[in-house]
């Protein structure tokens, strides 16, 4: 790095390493889910690091530095409208593209399109999945789950998962998603299987 002529300098220059964030929790409780409850989540595997920004109209929101298998925390920005996403990786916009932002909790993850087979970078207008929450609330003592397949290595064969090794749902393919399921609330053991 820089050389500095005194060791005050250069402790001045220094800075903290950023702590780790915390695993996102749950979407901040509401009364109602009368707007949108946001969080970005970066599925590619890939080294890029990404930018999502959010806009609608003369509001805009934008998670910074996402790299693979990083999802942020919510947000409570945006109403339930059209709005824009852009994704930006090494200073250059690689994706922009019109959605729909729903009422509740929703998902935005940037996901490999796979077209063709296998295909990671750059993203394509496919690449941009928004994962609603929209579901009858699950029994009082029980979480309603369920389990998406962003990844294009299980496309054909498809992934199931147990809780508490309990099988729960299997064979949901590529770019698809089980049905919401009934699990026990606490601290399950979720596993995963292709």
């Amino acid at each position: 790095g820089p050389l500095f002529p005194l060791q005050q300098s250069c402790l001045e220059s220094c800075k903290a390493p950023t702590p780790p964030s915390p695993t996102p929790g749950p979407p901040p409780p509401a009364p109602h889910y009368n707007k949108p409850f946001l969080r970005f989540g970066m599925t590619i595997p890939v080294p890029n690091l990404v930018d999502c920004t959010v806009t609608q109209g003369s509001t805009t929101y934008t998670w910074s530095g996402y790299g693979f298998s990083k999802f942020s925390d919510w947000i409570t920005t945006f109403k339930a409208a059209p709005a824009t996403i852009s994704i930006v990786s090494g200073g250059k916009t690689v994706l922009t593209k019109a959605v729909s932002l729903t009422t509740g909790p929703l998902v935005i993850a940037l996901r490999p399109d796979n077209m063709p087979l296998g295909h990671m970078w750059p993203p394509t207008s496919t690449s941009i999945e928004t994962i609603a929450a929209s579901y009858t609330p699950a029994p009082s003592g029980t979480a309603a789950v369920r389990l998406f397949n962003l990844s294009p290595s299980f496309d054909t064969a498809g992934i199931g998962m147990s809780v508490n090794g309990k099988s729960v749902t299997t064979g949901v393919k590529y770019a698809d998603a089980s049905n919401w399921m009934s699990v026990p609330t606490g601290q399950d053991t979720f596993t995963v299987v292709g």
